[in-house]
C-alpha cells in the first residue's frame, strides 16, 4: 500500500509520464510483466492473428474507438513536467 501511495501523492504517472498513455503495442515486449504504470487492457496488435474472426474484430474495434478519448485525456492531464526524483 505504501508503494501505491507513494506513486499517487508523488509519482503521479497520468500527469508526468506520455508513455503512460500508450494503448496500442505492436510488438511483444522483452520482460514478462510491462516496467512502469500503464493502462491497462492495451490494444495488443502481436497477439492477434490476421483476418479476425468476428468476436477478435468486435473487440478490436472497442479498443480502437477508445483511442481518441484516451490521448484528449492524456492532453488534458499531462500538465506537471517529467524530471528525476
Amino acid at each position: 500500500m505504501n508503494g501505491l501511495d507513494f506513486d499517487h501523492r508523488v509519482l503521479r504517472p497520468w500527469s508526468r509520464m506520455p508513455s503512460f498513455y500508450m494503448s496500442v503495442t505492436d510488438s511483444e515486449h522483452d520482460v514478462p510483466l510491462r516496467e512502469g504504470p500503464e493502462i491497462h487492457n492495451a490494444l495488443e496488435v502481436w497477439k492477434h492473428k490476421f483476418p479476425l474472426t468476428e468476436d477478435e474484430r468486435a473487440e478490436f474495434r472497442v479498443k480502437l474507438q477508445a483511442l481518441p478519448a484516451i490521448l484528449a485525456q492524456g492532453k488534458k492531464n499531462l500538465t506537471e513536467e517529467g524530471k528525476d526524483l
